[in-house]
């Protein structure tokens, strides 16, 4: 009965194991997908998790080894079904498991030092001692990981250099094979071991984890200062857009005092013709002068925010000089988002689809902004001829200053964030589409009660 007991014991210890493990590395990094796929996924490598810990472990004599299935089993999951970088998901892997290490040697060890027993006895024998002991291993390992997931900020653009990730990644690879030989040297001569030295060894274990908790504590400072940074490109880029609206506004002033200084006599010109019957000559004057002048001054109205209507004649303006159609249709009212954000958004989702149009046949892009349920849909598209995620996945800038450029769809990116939104970015038929959903809070106001459907420049 007593064999049963434990059978059953170590199942659930296993299983526990497996399901916090995994749902701390999918807290922090989020799942590629929503829905029952990724709750599948999950279950799935839970289970795979379990099995391995449930019975690789007592085929495999060296603990170090069915550490590293575990790590491989943990990182094939977040390669498949989370967001991050291949550099995270490696970091997390190694992290959450050595953390399991580190908190199963210092707990059976100083539990061993209270009570007596020798560490392997508290990992072989099937006793009241080693069931506190177990019990206590699960009690922290859920609090520290909550812990984790409260401070690790969720990011999934957030990336470092090579060389540090290499600083991250060193310290807790080299810790894990070293608690792994410090417990089998435990293991192997305990009984030879005096107090002290069986303190200093308990110590030792403990500086390994104090090691990597500052090793923590640098990889959520650097997402700290990233977010600072970001948050600051985020602001530069809005300066600039505005110190362009302020130049674009001079120049439409200066224009529109032109017009107006030139508007009476082109009319007299118009009227004289009229006067004498030259009804089709008035007509072709007034249409050249329609099409040079006029047209060359766009400030239409698409709605009641003035933001989006600028950014709409600004754009629609340059894609009129490179022979570009733009196609706009707004179905619903815009939500009152804060300027800033939806500059960040519209501006640079426009400027990556007009440098995006290949020149070349059909030259189009389309803007739609519609309300999805509690979401505000922002999708922009432009023609290609050729894939461009197939030869550049990630969507790296080829621009020269990478750093300056690069930085637009990490904006778009961290304001879709604020809103609890997403973006996605994927090609259908022969189109470049990005697609963005803000989620839309039940107390925010809308600015737009004028509404536009299509409009084609």
């Amino acid at each position: 009965m007593m064999d049963l007991f434990w059978m059953i014991f170590e199942f659930v210890v296993n299983l526990f194991q497996s399901a916090i493990v995994l749902q701390t590395i999918r807290a922090i990094l989020k799942d590629k997908t929503t829905g029952k796929k990724a709750n599948l996924a999950y279950i799935l490598f839970v289970a795979v998790l379990f099995l391995e810990l449930s019975f690789v472990n007592f085929i495999v004599p060296f603990e170090g080894i069915g550490i590293i299935i575990s790590i491989l089993i943990i990182y094939i999951y977040s390669l498949i079904n989370l967001k991050g970088t291949f550099m995270q998901k490696m970091f997390w892997s190694i992290f959450v498991m050595l953390l399991i290490m580190g908190i199963t040697a210092v707990v059976l060890s100083i539990e061993g030092c209270i009570i007596g027993k020798s560490y392997l006895d508290l990992v072989i024998q099937k006793d009241l001692y080693r069931f506190v002991g177990v019990v206590v291993i699960q009690i922290v390992l859920f609090y520290l990981t909550r812990f984790m997931i409260k401070r690790t900020k969720k990011d999934s653009t957030y990336s470092l250099k090579w060389n540090e990730w290499f600083v991250l990644l060193i310290i807790p690879v080299i810790s894990i094979f070293t608690m792994s030989f410090v417990s089998l040297i435990i293991i192997n001569i305990e009984e030879q071991l005096s107090p002290m030295q069986h303190i200093f060894s308990i110590l030792s274990i403990l500086g390994i984890l104090m090691t990597n908790s500052l090793v923590y504590v640098l990889y959520v400072n650097m997402q700290k200062d990233h977010a600072k940074q970001l948050e600051y490109s985020i602001l530069q880029q809005a300066f600039k857009s505005q110190e362009k609206s302020v130049e674009e506004t001079k120049i439409l002033y200066q224009s529109v005092r032109s017009i107006r200084h030139d508007l009476k006599q082109h009319f007299q010109v118009a009227l004289t013709m009229l006067h004498s019957g030259k009804i089709n000559e008035a007509v072709d004057y007034m249409e050249k002068y329609n099409d040079t002048v006029l047209d060359g001054i766009s400030n239409k109205v698409f709605c009641d925010n003035d933001v989006v209507n600028y950014i709409i004649n600004s754009k629609s303006k340059i894609c009129s000089d490179r022979h570009i159609k733009i196609y706009i249709y707004i179905a619903n009212e815009i939500p009152e988002f804060s300027d800033l954000d939806l500059c960040v958004l519209l501006g640079n989702a426009l400027d990556n689809a007009i440098e995006g149009v290949s020149g070349e046949g059909n030259n189009e892009i389309y803007l739609e902004l519609r309300n999805v349920d509690n979401f505000f849909m922002i999708s922009v598209k432009n023609t290609i001829i050729n894939s461009v995620l197939e030869y550049n996945p990630n969507l790296i800038s080829t621009k020269n200053e990478k750093e300056v450029h690069g930085l637009g769809i990490l904006s778009m990116k961290e304001v879709v964030q604020k809103y609890n939104g997403s973006i996605e970015f994927y090609e259908s038929d022969n189109k470049f589409c990005c697609d963005m959903l803000l989620d839309i809070p039940d107390n925010m106001q809308f600015k737009s009660k004028n509404v536009h459907n299509r409009t084609n420049y």
